[in-house]
């Protein structure tokens, strides 16, 4: 067993890295035991806690090179013990067709103005970007995978292969940079969230949907009770980098110089019947205290 206090010199750094916290740039943190738990996390892979800002993250994580395999759908021999199958995102995107009507109308309501133009980091299958057109909006997408990027073209969807830390359009272009489920997965949030904050014009909305996975709630409840439940160990277990909470997403938006901020949890259907009173008094002690499973942000460019 690796001792977690000397994984710097100990860890194979052709496979695994140590990487700084995403809001500091700096290496100040804990063990994270629960969260480690929870995925069933095989060594040398752990989760870290920053000891100034509370960021969870993977750290050890796997090395910049694997990621990049994982990203091509291969599982490096590194990493065999999660699995021989990669994450179908694009599969997964399809099931948010709901949940994107509910936040396209949302948009409109803060922008109903004509040719208002919205970029969608991550289109995955394009869902996203179909449902805002289809509500009136130009739409831009970016997307790191390839063959996504090409079921997008064939779509007739203007879909461009890049990065989130490196959007490829000018200053001051869109009135709404929306990512679903992107952030945990980046390389560095931080700059991605810059990024959102160079191309939006002034007035512009950057929206971010996360899981708040090891932070809500539930999970702070089990720990209290010592009753954290045990995911199998797969590929979902370390295909996110970082796992943000309500502060730790606030915090994001105000280090990337955003105003008027909002983090506001997403809540599940209210259970009926003899489960109704439980899901009432879980809804109501999710709003008071860390939140649910899914969080969202809300942060706009300063008009002057």
């Amino acid at each position: 067993m690796y001792s977690y206090t000397s994984l710097d010199s100990m860890i194979d750094l052709e496979n695994f890295e140590i990487p700084v916290c995403a809001l500091t740039g700096r290496t100040n943190y804990e063990d994270y035991p629960w969260g480690a738990l929870h995925l069933n996390l095989a060594q040398p892979i752990r989760v870290a806690k920053c000891k100034e800002t509370g960021m969870l993250y993977l750290c050890p994580r796997p090395s910049k090179k694997n990621r990049e395999t994982m990203l091509k759908g291969i599982l490096p021999d590194a990493l065999r013990e999660y699995g021989e199958r990669t994450y179908n995102y694009a599969a997964v995107d399809k099931l948010r067709t709901f949940d994107f009507e509910e936040r396209v109308l949302i948009f409109n309501t803060f922008f109903p103005k004509n040719n208002k133009i919205i970029l969608d980091v991550g289109t995955s299958s394009g869902s996203f970007m179909e449902i805002a057109i289809r509500h009136g909006w130009q739409a831009k997408g970016l997307e790191p995978f390839p063959d996504d990027v090409k079921v997008c073209q064939n779509k007739g969807l203007d879909v461009t292969l890049g990065l989130a830390e490196s959007l490829p359009y000018a200053d001051n272009t869109f009135d709404v940079v929306h990512t679903s489920h992107v952030f945990e997965h980046l390389e560095d949030p931080l700059l991605a969230a810059r990024e959102a904050y160079r191309v939006l014009k002034p007035g512009g909305l950057l929206f971010i949907e996360v899981p708040n996975q090891l932070d809500n709630f539930g999970f702070h409840r089990d720990m209290f009770f010592r009753n954290v439940q045990q995911r199998k160990r797969d590929i979902a277990s370390i295909h996110h980098l970082w796992f943000f909470g309500k502060k730790t997403l606030h915090q994001l938006y105000q280090r990337a110089g955003f105003t008027n901020i909002r983090v506001v949890n997403k809540h599940h259907k209210t259970f009926s019947g003899w489960r109704l009173p439980f899901s009432l008094l879980s809804k109501a002690l999710s709003n008071l205290f860390y939140g649910t499973y899914i969080i969202r942000g809300f942060g706009y460019k300063p008009k002057g």
